[in-house]
């Protein structure tokens, strides 16, 4: 959603206000909101019939009954605020493509299977232990369930147009339950409890962007059928040796930093790897070597950046 400007106000709080919509004509289309102190949503917010966006964001609002009279908004922010629950208030919104509802204390993903028509869905820390009630959501394209306590990746293969899907920071333990998603271009794993890859990611043929730091993988493996891949993030994992990667000639990012490979002969799976732009492998083994850079760059050539130093032709 698209950051509004907000009006200018005198006081720091909208409780100073008579009316928190006042610099808004009835007939606005936008209407934002951000970091008002708002513990509830202006009554008069009724009368603005034309309005096809609404951000909230930064209040502290525990009660949004009202905006099930907003049946025309096509993008609703609700981001870091006090929502327990959104039972059926959100269920007239039909027209939704777009919401956020991250940052709140919803625990459960439910009161959302009418918005059949939702593309981009945020729900990141919302302390949500299962993946539910998303199934009728078949036209989305992006889903973020960041920051969470999932433990498996359940209920998503009607979800087939799904292009992007973020699971950072979850408590998930086995790459599974993705076969349906094979127009995924981004899959982010980051921070689980992962300890090996499998055949999990088989069908995401697709796949452009796969990250899967700060896990406890141990082999790189798994990756076939994944030729489209240009960004590989195995980053703070429990990895001794690079294999399996020579067939991905279209790489062009390749994070490997804070693992343990140590034999300089496994570099020689990097060579037909002509598009590698930026590796790193800071803090493994082979950092030790006194000609590290040296040795680097005489098996992947194409580098411009190597770590965080970029380098120079």
């Amino acid at each position: 959603m698209e950051e509004l400007q907000l009006p200018k106000r005198d006081g720091d709080s909208a409780e100073d206000d008579v009316d928190v919509l006042a610099d808004y004509e009835p007939s606005a289309k936008e209407v934002d909101l951000t970091a008002m102190k708002l513990k509830q949503l202006p009554d008069n917010l009724v009368e603005f019939k034309n309005l096809k966006k609404l951000s909230v964001r930064q209040n502290v609002i525990s009660d949004i009954k009202i905006i099930s009279r907003l049946t025309g908004l096509t993008e609703l922010d609700l981001y870091e605020n006090k929502l327990t629950d959104v039972g059926d208030t959100l269920r007239p919104l039909t027209k939704l493509s777009w919401l956020d509802l991250s940052f709140n204390e919803l625990r459960n993903i439910e009161g959302l299977d009418a918005l059949t028509e939702l593309k981009d869905l945020y729900l990141v820390n919302t302390k949500t232990t299962e993946i539910k009630g998303l199934d009728r959501l078949t036209a989305l394209r992006q889903l973020e369930l960041g920051s969470n306590r999932i433990r498996a990746i359940e209920n998503l293969s009607s979800l087939v147009r799904l292009e992007s899907l973020w699971l950072g920071r979850n408590k998930i333990t086995e790459l599974k339950g993705l076969d349906a998603l094979s127009n995924l271009t981004k899959l982010s794993l980051q921070s689980n409890r992962l300890t090996s890859i499998g055949r999990g990611l088989l069908s995401l043929t697709r796949l452009r962007e796969l990250y899967l730091s700060d896990n406890g993988i141990t082999r790189i493996e798994g990756l076939d059928r994944l030729t489209q891949l240009e960004v590989l993030d195995l980053s703070t994992n429990r990895i001794a040796k690079l294999e399996n990667l020579r067939h991905l000639v279209l790489l062009r990012e390749l994070w490997l930093n804070n693992n343990f490979i140590s034999n300089w002969e496994d570099l020689a799976e990097l060579r037909p790897l002509v598009r590698l732009e930026t590796v790193y492998l800071e803090r493994n083994p082979l950092q030790k070597d006194d000609d590290y850079r040296t040795r680097v760059l005489s098996f992947c050539p194409s580098l411009t950046q190597l770590d965080a130093d970029p380098l120079s032709r």
